[in-house]
């Protein structure tokens, strides 16, 4: 199972080459995505047209949900990144709690993703 992050979806619209061909060799697996991830996208999308694409995309694939024990998750990463003097977007804090709970691999360009522990990461 892959989660693909917003970086990923947002390259994969804009037809990014790497973008497309790693979206290409993930076809025979299960894609999802996580609740922050749509949060993210469709917050920054304010042309009708794009919307309506994220919508649809994200009605064609899974989205994990933030949930009790993901939060946990979330939580013991916020106090590892800071007792490490690490500081990323919370947004992104959100999204590796839920990643690491449900212990899948992320698909991301985004490197502050490689300063948590434990993160399962594929970078394209």
């Amino acid at each position: 199972m892959f989660c693909l992050d917003s970086s990923f979806i947002v390259d994969l619209i804009e037809g990014d080459k790497k973008a497309v061909e790693k979206f290409e060799k993930l076809q025979d697996f299960s894609l999802v995505t996580t609740s922050i991830n749509v949060f993210e996208l469709l917050k920054g999308s304010k042309n009708k047209e794009k919307r309506k694409f994220l919508e649809n995309f994200f009605n064609d694939i899974e989205v994990i949900n933030f949930d009790f024990i993901s939060a946990q998750e979330a939580s013991k990463i916020k106090h590892e990144l800071s007792s490490d003097g690490n500081i990323i977007n919370d947004f992104d804090i959100l999204i590796a709690g839920i990643v690491r709970h449900f212990d899948i691999m992320l698909v991301t360009r985004d490197k502050d993703f490689d300063k948590i522990k434990n993160l399962q990461i594929e970078h394209y």
